[in-house]
């Protein structure tokens, strides 16, 4: 019996007997027994089966496979003197390698698209954290900036795995920036009941680490830092302990704090000097406050209004989010019964007209 007849006896026997145990005809001498019969899509990739008898042998490819039996291959228990062998389905670092891409595509154009598919999330979630170790600096900053984005609660055996591909990943390395990887595993969220004193003291240690890193090689990005500057002032993160924080990182930590209380309590008399004029033009009668040691250059007394005049310096990088001095000011004028208008010069109008109309529309809304 030539190669085709083999192949053909194999597809007619394997693919339309519908018994669970089944026997094949081999060169009329030699019965294979062939248990368990399953369609199986995920062998659907060009591997090779080994089809060996003791008299000889065919090669068959599941593209042969799929032409004849609807693109669908099969997983068979295969017993007695013959086999059906798979090769390299698990061991392929480029198919492997394929699929972990496949499934980190899938997660993040699910939080492009803001997909929040509980079922498929926690699929793959569960796959990419005990397949961790196929990931990149990159890929699990990334990965850490959806679990926060979906607000998924990491188990504690994930952690541990996470941070395990991360020492390796971060061990002196100079050339990628660390400042985001740091401020997203910052924001990841631990149960109280998986919170330990050992989880908490191996990611501070790692928290800590990381920073000297950040520190020492000098290459990040504002952003990212006073990011990770706030979270640490505000305690916003849920598994953070300053006991284990080195000194140098503490200081660096505070520093952003320091650097708002000198900086940022100076108001811009630039800016409040040109509202002024603008509100005296209105016909408005302007006073001055004082009052636990804040000074207030705009109180219109008819309204019980404080006009409270914000610039680029009293908010954080390119956001309308006041500092903490100015947010401080704004609760106890609100506490006190106070009106309270906040003036953005970034959202003023170049144009004259245009900025007396927005500035009267705004103390229009407050007070009516």
């Amino acid at each position: 019996m030539n190669s085709m007849n083999y192949k053909n006896l194999f597809y007619n026997n394997i693919f339309n007997l519908k018994k669970n145990n089944r026997f094949l005809l081999i060169n009329n001498k030699f019965f294979v027994n062939v248990k368990n019969l399953k369609y199986n899509d995920r062998l659907r990739k060009k591997y090779d089966f080994f089809y060996s008898i003791k008299r000889g042998f065919s090669i068959l490819t599941c593209d042969e496979i799929d032409e004849m039996c609807n693109k669908k291959c099969i997983k068979n228990k295969i017993v007695h003197k013959s086999r059906v062998m798979p090769k390299n389905i698990s061991y392929n670092k480029k198919d492997r390698d394929m699929y972990n891409d496949k499934i980190f595509d899938l997660l993040i154009e699910l939080k492009n698209k803001r997909n929040r598919d509980i079922v498929k999330l926690k699929k793959i979630i569960t796959y990419v954290f005990k397949n961790i170790t196929y990931y990149n600096l990159k890929d699990i900053t990334r990965i850490l900036y959806c679990i926060y984005f979906f607000s998924i609660i990491l188990k504690k055996e994930d952690i541990y795995r996470l941070i395990e591909r991360l020492k390796l990943l971060t061990f002196n390395n100079k050339e990628d920036s660390l400042d985001e990887l740091t401020l997203n595993l910052l924001r990841i969220r631990i149960p109280r009941e998986n919170i330990d004193e050992k989880l908490i003291y191996i990611l501070n240690n790692f928290l800590n680490n990381l920073l000297l890193k950040i520190l020492s090689y000098n290459n990040f990005n504002d952003y990212f830092i006073k990011e990770i500057q706030l979270i640490y002032l505000h305690d916003f993160s849920s598994w953070i302990n300053k006991k284990y924080l080195n000194i140098s990182v503490k200081t660096f930590l505070q520093s952003y704090r320091n650097y708002l209380v000198n900086q940022n309590k100076n108001l811009d008399y630039l800016f409040i000097n040109e509202v002024i004029n603008i509100l005296t033009d209105l016909n408005c009668i302007i006073n001055n406050l004082v009052m636990y040691n804040y000074t207030i250059p705009i109180y219109i007394k008819n309204f019980n209004l404080i006009i409270e005049c914000i610039s680029e310096k009293n908010t954080f990088l390119d956001s309308l989010l006041i500092t903490p001095y100015f947010l401080q000011r704004y609760n106890l004028f609100k506490k006190l019964n106070y009106k309270v208008l906040l003036l953005y010069k970034q959202l003023l109008p170049q144009n004259q007209e245009e900025k007396i109309a927005f500035i009267k529309n705004s103390i229009y809304d407050i007070i009516k």
